[in-house]
């Protein structure tokens, strides 16, 4: 090997993880038995805090390892519009919500965005920024987890929690609707914009609980999921709204899946030259499939069937004969 060979090796070792990357079936809820368990945060290697990297991930997948990402941190400021801290006060704990945002104008929508295991808020910017770029009246809030980011949870007494994370499903999906809701509440929306709901790798396992369990109410439009599938079948296809499933490969489509694809139950785009983080690869496209998902749910595109009673007194104006006072039915007149 010569020294040029050796340099470049030792130059691409030097970017690599020291230890393996937490699996996101840690994270998962495969049913409802599932969710009064919890994660250690401290089982979390120093790695994952930079990248989300599924060992699930599919053969396409395998390649986000080759993802090239910054050397130096990225600055929200190029990417949002506002930074919140948000106080979030519980029985138990404090949280404070750390969220980036851009405000929705004109009656735009909000797409609300949770980033995967390791990750933060930021690997949303590109991401936002093309779709902004589509659609200028988009508000976009890129929220952190609990253990992610700057987002940290307190006890009443100011300390901040150093015993290992909750992260169970059922508890990050309350956290991401309380975050939209301190938005709401901090900026003195009268009401909640029309929301569509963009999670990648373990946020796309919290964005379908809180479509499921309707935490956001009417205001959810559907729910897009980045890559993850695994132990969501049943949860995703019984969601409330639309619904978007972009994948690196398609290996990942069990039988459940596939049949409801073909009921045309959700939309599937697959994005075979992206890798795990399909929105970081990929930023520009996967964007504009989100916006044209959007564009398929809005509710001034939706055309609603009329109520049964209203058919039903129609088709009797139709069907019933108009009758002359002092004429048979059945005459000529």
């Amino acid at each position: 090997m010569s020294e040029l060979q050796k340099s470049f090796a030792k130059a691409k070792l030097a970017g690599l993880p020291s230890e393996a990357p937490l699996p996101l079936h840690a994270f998962r809820e495969e049913d409802e038995d599932a969710e009064g368990s919890t994660l250690d945060s401290h089982s979390l290697p120093e790695s994952a805090q930079e990248e989300d990297s599924s060992s699930a991930s599919s053969t396409s997948s395998a390649s986000s390892t080759g993802t090239i990402k910054p050397n130096r941190p990225l600055s929200w400021t190029n990417y949002f519009a506002q930074e919140y801290f948000l106080e979030n006060v519980r029985p138990d704990e404090v949280v404070i919500h750390h969220v980036y945002l851009t405000e929705p104008s004109n009656k735009g929508p909000l797409f609300v965005l949770h980033h995967g295991a390791g990750s933060s808020g930021l690997s949303f910017a590109i991401f936002a920024t093309e779709l902004r770029k589509a659609l200028p009246n988009a508000g976009v809030l890129s929220a952190e987890a609990r253990g992610h980011g700057e987002t940290v949870v307190k006890s009443h007494d100011g300390t901040v929690k150093r015993e290992p994370h909750d992260f169970t499903i059922r508890l990050l999906s309350s956290d991401l609707s309380d975050t939209v809701n301190l938005v709401q509440a901090k900026l003195n929306w009268p009401q909640l914009p029309d929301i569509v709901l963009v999670g990648h790798s373990l946020g796309g396992a919290i964005i379908t609980d809180v479509a499921l369990r309707r935490l956001l109410g009417a205001a959810v439009l559907g729910c897009a999921i980045l890559d993850v599938v695994e132990g969501l079948s049943k949860k995703f296809l019984e969601a409330k709204g639309g619904k978007l499933l972009i994948l690196a490969g398609t290996d990942r489509l069990d039988k459940e899946l596939m049949i409801g694809q073909m009921q045309g139950r959700y939309q599937l785009q697959v994005l075979p030259e992206a890798g795990h983080f399909i929105h970081e690869d990929q930023p520009r496209k996967t964007a504009m499939l989100v916006l044209d998902f959007y564009r398929r749910n809005v509710r001034s595109a939706l055309v609603l069937p009329p109520k049964v009673s209203q058919m039903m007194k129609e088709t009797k104006t139709v069907n019933t004969r108009s009758i002359t006072p002092g004429c048979k039915d059945g005459d000529t007149l």
